[in-house]
């Protein structure tokens, strides 16, 4: 499939299952209350209520006198660190919001994503109750992905500091007896394979991101499956999907910088400046939200374009026979 063909059926899919847009922005709501409620109105009760008020915002103190915020965050956390019962409870009500806010997101991830694998098998149109029945049906096994590629992103952040903490001795080392001439070209060098066997290995791991979640329900896999049937994927399909993904990133920027561009002379204007800026911000908001169900609809698009002419075989198992 072209990309002109896989961008139509992105659009085209994306067009006739434009609830799923509405249901991203209202995870995006649910995400920020959720926060709120868990972290910020107990931050919030703490910080004026009780002994912290008087220390931190005592009635001749004005949050416009000099050094306010440094002086702030001083007695707040010399407070905390004198009553760590609270600074744990802290801890775990934000511990607790995240793990809210990330079993809601991969919910919907699952639902997201299986909903519009759908469309492909058995052009089904968009229903609500189907959605959570595909988001039930796919969160463990969504959850078992997202843990297991977690852990790949960690093992790469490993990999860099594993890779740049001797290089960085090394310089250090190099600076004192080798001198400034040895010591630049050496870190050119040295720097240079490091920082593209890094980029290179971030570049594979992002495809295999990207490229696994839509094969799980497509095919009806396993979290385990999915894991092999990305890297099987990757191998035969490695370059179109590295276009595809560069492509989609350039739409995402292009569009990212226009709102950037469209605000920037609001920012100029004092006091009433903001107060422009958050339609716009609105606007562009529920634009990128469009471009993220697109993109995962291209990315589905192409990888079922790719099961259906490679070798691959699509399953006449569908996604309705696990429901």
């Amino acid at each position: 499939m072209e990309i002109g063909q896989i961008f139509s059926q992105g659009f085209k899919i994306t067009n006739k299952n434009w609830p799923l847009i509405l249901i991203q922005f209202i995870l995006g709501i649910a995400n920020m209350i959720i926060f709120f409620i868990f972290f910020i109105l107990p931050l919030i009760f703490l910080i004026f209520t009780g002994t912290l008020k008087e220390k931190i915002w005592p009635g001749d103190f004005s949050p416009f006198a000099p050094n306010f915020f440094i002086a702030f965050i001083t007695e707040f956390l010399s407070y905390l660190l004198a009553h760590w019962q609270l600074f744990l409870l802290l801890g775990i009500l934000l511990l607790v919001a995240m793990l809210l806010i990330i079993l809601l997101s991969i919910f919907v991830e699952a639902g997201t994503y299986s909903t519009i694998s759908e469309v492909f098998l058995n052009s089904l149109p968009f229903l609500l109750n189907r959605f959570f029945d595909l988001g039930k049906t796919f969160f463990w096994r969504f959850l078992g992905l997202e843990a297991t590629l977690w852990a790949l992103v960690t093992g790469w952040f490993l990999l860099a500091v594993i890779l740049l903490a001797p290089l960085i001795f090394l310089i250090v080392y190099l600076w004192k007896v080798a001198g400034i001439v040895v010591t630049i070209v050496i870190s050119l060098i040295l720097g240079g394979l490091v920082l593209g066997i890094l980029f290179i290995t971030v570049v594979i791991l992002s495809l295999f991101i990207t490229y696994t979640k839509p094969l799980l329900p497509l095919e009806n896999l396993k979290t385990g499956e999915a894991l092999k049937k990305g890297i099987s994927f990757l191998k035969r399909n490695f370059w179109p999907a590295l276009g595809l993904i560069l492509l989609l990133f350039v739409v995402n920027l292009a569009i990212g910088f226009i709102f950037a561009m469209l605000r920037l002379p609001f920012s100029f204007i004092p006091l009433v400046g903001p107060i422009f800026e958050i339609p716009l911000a609105l606007v562009q908001w529920g634009v990128m939200l469009y471009l993220s169900v697109f993109s995962i609809a291209c990315v589905t698009a192409f990888c079922y374009d790719a099961m259906s002419t490679n070798v691959y075989e699509v399953k006449n198992e569908r996604i309705s026979q696990s429901l």
